[in-house]
């Protein structure tokens, strides 16, 4: 009996000392140094940041960018048993621009994923309008959900707006007279915006007019069926690019997009934006 129990024992020991070997098997380094061009760290930045790689793993990180991360380890974790790995792509321009991604271990598939990240040397506001057009239809990604709201404004005959925005990185504001939709990117209280609004004719578009500094003539776009005449402008420190036309006698539609941040050209998200919308 004592033998049994001394063998189950042993057995016992050495499947507990095998067990986090088997567990790490699926844990992720690499040899490479994580220097990349600086469009492409632009691009990476913006694709973390904006939720895309999410739940991520390092292999797909490495398909999307090319490039192997500059290893920085394993550091343990009390929100998974498998502990976090750390790994650093760094813009080869500016070595001091980085941006450390956290892959945390998944207790139930061993998978290590994107979790969480920092950058360094570098704001969202530089790679707000990173493109990520190829990569979003080479996968397939831009995901739409439908987005509606009433416009309103003081002597403007109401007008209903629907249209789509992207399932990731962007929330829509509905609790006042126009419809916000922001681009989640960098710090919540300088999200960019994309705002539609209703006003009773030209001259409630001008309103700020004589605050608008750099005004210039952009050219006209087609939105909802509609010639849309373009501008564009800095407003309260942010460039800007409007779009106007008539909808009836006493609705004047006007949108606003924040361009110095916001891709607004053929196959970006705030151009499926404009090209998905409808007024009644």
């Amino acid at each position: 009996m004592k033998k049994r129990l001394i063998s189950f024992l042993s057995v016992l020991l050495t499947v507990m000392l095998l067990l986090p070997i088997c567990a790490w098997a699926g844990e992720p380094s690499s040899a490479g140094d994580g220097l990349i061009p600086e469009t492409d760290f632009l691009r990476l930045c913006r694709w973390i940041d904006n939720g895309y790689g999410y739940d991520k793993q390092y292999e797909d990180v490495v398909a999307f960018i090319g490039v192997e991360g500059k290893d920085k380890g394993h550091k343990d974790t009390d929100k998974s048993a498998l502990g976090d790995h750390y790994f650093d792509w760094i813009s080869a321009e500016n070595p001091k621009r980085f941006i450390h991604v956290c892959f945390r271990g998944d207790d139930a598939t061993g998978a290590f994923v994107i979790k969480q990240f920092n950058t360094g040397g570098v704001n969202a506001d530089e790679y707000a309008t990173a493109d990520l057009t190829d990569w979003l239809a080479a996968n397939a990604c831009l995901e739409m959900q439908p987005i509606e709201h009433t416009l309103t404004r003081f002597k403007a005959t109401d007008v209903h707006v629907k249209g789509q925005m992207p399932v990731r990185g962007w929330i829509a504001d509905t609790s006042g007279a126009e419809l916000k939709l922001k681009q989640t990117i960098g710090n919540e209280s300088k999200y960019p915006s994309l705002i539609i609004a209703v006003e009773p004719n030209q001259e409630g578009a001008d309103r700020n007019l004589a605050s608008f500094t750099n005004l210039a003539e952009a050219p006209s776009r087609t939105i909802a069926g509609m010639e849309m005449t373009g501008r564009t402008y800095t407003y309260q420190n942010k460039v800007w690019t409007e779009y106007n036309a008539a909808l009836s006698d006493t609705s004047y539609i006007c949108i606003k997009i924040e361009t110095g941040k916001i891709n607004i050209n053929e196959g970006t998200e705030g151009g499926a934006i404009l090209d998905s919308l409808s007024f009644e």
